[in-house]
């Protein structure tokens, strides 16, 4: 799967929207069984990509990407190996960021679903991905002639090692590399359980008769698109929760603050309905959920005549408390927006 535009939007803060995969990010499955008319296919992973079609290796040491690695003991003393896409340049508003986003799952695949042959259209089961994110910019690689192809000819700025393009920013268009290290460790590390993402649109409209009511100060006389129970978990209706209601102050005595936005001084959201996006009337280009309407996650699927699929994947979820410095700065517990498009091209394994 080769990504042409995504885009995540985590937690009402603001902090950490605008996050979208860069061009270059590549990700492999295996199919691992089909039905008898060999159409709809379940698939897992990631695997590696074939290097004689694609030269760049994306399962990495999480303490020092520019290591490749085939399992945590390649990685040395605490480090992990993941599969991940390259560097992603970011602005959360006037704040330049650089994220990296690798697949975890505490048991099994971290990604597994099902692909219909004919058509495209696709569901995930599971689709457990981290994104880490580090204030400043991302570090650049310069001067390569030919983007991921494993030619090293750039270098990393500044003064750095040579390097080859893994990825190219799309909202910050910002060449970056697996080659080039991290301008300085994660301040976040956002988990995004994306069970249930498809290529089927996904709607939530703003029902004061079922939504949660806001626990943030000074909000809580409205509705929000998220809250918890009273066993902590996320929900988006008291139909949800296994015990008590959705929409819990506090939970083990600590307490839950949640809102749609974290618009200063008394603002309020404007919702963009066309490009699904929101800004704060008052703040530096704040980024934010709406207060009252819906909001639109668009899925789709398209077969091309040459065998590939062009598939937008969409999801609209609720995200826990994780504490600790996340909550507050990412705005947690709280909804998170994905959308994000694909060319999906089929790859023949030889025996």
């Amino acid at each position: 799967m080769i990504p042409q535009g995504s885009r995540f939007d985590a937690g009402f803060s603001g902090l950490a929207h605008g996050v979208g995969l860069s061009a270059g990010s590549v990700l492999t499955v295996d199919v691992v069984s089909c039905d008898a008319d060999c159409r709809r296919c379940e698939f897992s992973g990631p695997t590696r990509a074939d290097l004689s079609t694609r030269p760049v290796i994306n399962q990495r040491c999480l303490n020092d990407y520019t290591k490749t690695c085939r399992d945590d003991t390649e990685c040395g003393g605490s480090g992990a190996c993941r599969y991940m896409f390259p560097p992603i340049p970011a602005k959360a508003g006037t704040i330049d960021s650089c994220a990296l986003i690798y697949f975890q799952s505490t048991a099994g695949p971290p990604v597994a679903g099902v692909i219909d042959l004919l058509t495209g259209e696709t569901d995930l089961s599971v689709f457990d991905m981290v994104i880490d994110v580090v204030v400043g910019t991302c570090t650049v690689c310069d001067g390569d002639i030919t983007p991921f192809d494993g030619t090293k000819s750039g270098r990393c700025l500044p003064a750095g090692p040579e390097c080859d393009v893994h990825g190219v920013g799309t909202s910050v268009v910002t060449r970056t590399s697996f080659d080039c290290p991290s301008s300085a460790p994660p301040l976040l590390s956002i988990p995004i359980p994306g069970g249930g993402t498809t290529t089927t649109s996904r709607v939530w409209a703003m029902d004061p008769a079922t939504r949660p009511l806001c626990t943030a100060t000074g909000a809580t006389t409205k509705r929000c698109w998220c809250g918890v129970c009273s066993d902590g978990a996320p929900c988006t209706s008291n139909t949800q929760c296994a015990v008590g209601t959705c929409g819990a102050a506090t939970v083990g005595g600590l307490a839950i603050l949640t809102n749609n936005h974290a618009c200063p001084m008394g603002g309020t959201c404007n919702w963009n309905a066309v490009t699904q996006r929101g800004l704060c009337s008052t703040g530096a280009a704040k980024a934010c959920f709406p207060d009252l309407g819906s909001i639109l996650a668009r899925g789709s699927a398209e077969a091309s005549s040459n065998g590939s699929y062009t598939i937008q994947l969409a999801n609209l979820l609720c995200l826990p408390s994780f504490g600790g410095l996340l909550d507050p700065t990412s705005g947690f517990p709280g909804p998170v927006y994905f959308q994000a498009r694909f060319k999906v091209t089929p790859r023949t394994v030889t025996p």
